[in-house]
């Protein structure tokens, strides 16, 4: 880890600490597998006693349910650190909430599989709020015939990463229900560059 990444990660830890969201432990679950597979075991252990150094002590895993609520910092701050002590690029965490779908059995269930891509992403939106405690997810925008949409969350303010997974996430909503391979997500825009709300770009 730079040293610069490890100054920012200081101050981000304690930021992300005062969250007072919570989340579905899946998420936890998704971030602690991501990073198992892409940096293997060792790198996992040297990242929570890295975590622990700066204070903060990542909870057993293999204790916690995918469905149970936990503090929304803790996933937060797992894939965090593991962006700056691994020097990840934003493409690794673009991957990461990707994949999600591929590898948790609970957040599969964030997509119901209707007849049309509209549906399938409107209910995506609508079970937000059985994933997290804040924020809203709306689909706003919706263009058959140009095979463009427009997803907006609001009252989301976590840390920028997030917004990246997000992307990922939402691209293979997209990829599955549109079975497109021309698939791409924009974040246009986002609290952290000063906006009101996030809005992501949809296309196939």
């Amino acid at each position: 880890m730079t040293e610069e990444n490890r100054q920012l990660l200081q101050e981000e830890i304690v930021q992300l600490m005062k969250l007072k969201g919570m989340e579905r432990g899946a998420d936890i679950e998704v971030v602690s597998d991501y990073i198992i597979r892409k940096e293997g075991e060792n790198g996992y252990r040297e990242l929570k006693q890295a975590l622990s150094n700066f204070g903060f002590d990542l909870p057993d895993i293999k204790k916690t349910s995918s469905m149970e609520w936990i503090p929304e910092f803790m996933p937060h701050i797992l894939l965090v650190g593991a962006f700056r002590f691994f020097d990840w690029i934003e493409e690794d965490v673009f991957n990461m909430g990707r994949d999600a779908l591929s590898f948790s059995r609970t957040l599969k269930t964030f997509i119901k599989w209707f007849s049309s891509t509209k549906n399938t992403i409107i209910k995506a939106a609508k079970n937000w709020d059985k994933y997290y405690t804040h924020g809203e997810a709306t689909l706003e925008k919706f263009d058959k015939n140009k095979k463009t949409g427009l997803l907006v969350i609001e009252d989301f303010t976590t840390h920028y990463l997030l917004c990246v997974y997000l992307s990922g996430v939402f691209y293979k909503i997209l990829e599955i229900s549109t079975g497109s391979k021309k698939v791409k997500v924009e974040e246009k825009k986002c609290v952290f560059n000063g906006d009101d709300r996030h809005e992501f770009e949809l296309s196939w």
